[in-house]
């Protein structure tokens, strides 16, 4: 029993010991904070949300933007294919009616036989552009012996004959004067081998190529200017 506490140790409030109790031992800090000692974390992931949540609206809107101006240009660039096959095709349908209207218009110049299509076409015409040269030719040579005759014919003409001129200014009527003419002609049986007459700027002249008679040139000269003169007075006294 001497081993046991007495008992007045049970009843009484302090239980003392001899040897002093020591302090607990601090513990080791860590690095891990509790979730609850960081009142900011929620705030703070919340704005990054809210950031995160913003660039990838930026990033979408931007994708649908450039792939809005991608369509826009490709449906540009579209239009403008589209609109260059559309000229090119009325261009070549322009040019292809203008071929047909020249095609028309050589067949319409060849022979009533020739056949419609282009090979036919080309042949008749160039046929027809040789037998065309070959007359060409022929009436060169033609009128080369023509202009050398009628020169011919001239020379003979001049020979034997006398040249009249007359000139008559400001005539009331350039017919009568002619008629005169031909009527002193007819009358004194002159025979006359050419005669060129002229109103112009209101005189009235005449050259007249006669054959040789008992009348001088100068003679007939004066007879037929002074029956011109007569008759213009005649006409103005009528008048």
């Amino acid at each position: 029993m001497d081993d046991t506490f007495p008992v007045e140790f049970w009843h009484n409030d302090l239980f003392w010991l001899d040897a002093p109790i020591s302090a607990p031992a601090e513990q080791q800090k860590s690095a891990f904070v509790p979730y609850l000692s960081r009142p900011n974390f929620r705030i703070e992931q919340k704005n990054n949300l809210a950031d995160a949540s913003n660039s990838v609206n930026k990033r979408v809107i931007e994708y649908w933007r450039k792939q809005w101006h991608e369509k826009k240009e490709a449906a540009a660039l579209g239009d403008l294919e589209r609109e260059k096959c559309h000229r090119h095709m009325m261009n070549e349908r322009t040019r292809r009616e203008r071929e047909k209207q020249s095609y028309l218009g050589i067949h319409s110049l060849l022979p009533k036989k020739t056949k419609n299509d282009k090979n036919s076409i080309v042949q008749a015409a160039a046929r027809t552009i040789k037998e065309l040269r070959v007359s060409e030719e022929m009436l060169k040579r033609r009128n080369t012996e023509l202009e050398m005759a009628i020169a011919a014919k001239n020379r003979e003409n001049a020979k034997g004959t006398k040249p009249i001129w007359l000139e008559l200014p400001n005539p009331s009527s350039g017919i009568d004067s002619m008629l005169a003419v031909l009527n002193v002609l007819k009358t004194g049986r002159i025979n006359p081998k050419a005669i060129h007459a002229n109103f112009f700027n209101s005189l009235f002249s005449a050259q007249l190529a006669i054959d040789d008679t008992h009348m001088g040139g100068a003679e007939v000269e004066r007879v037929l200017q002074a029956t011109v003169r007569e008759a213009d007075g005649r006409f103005r006294r009528q008048c």
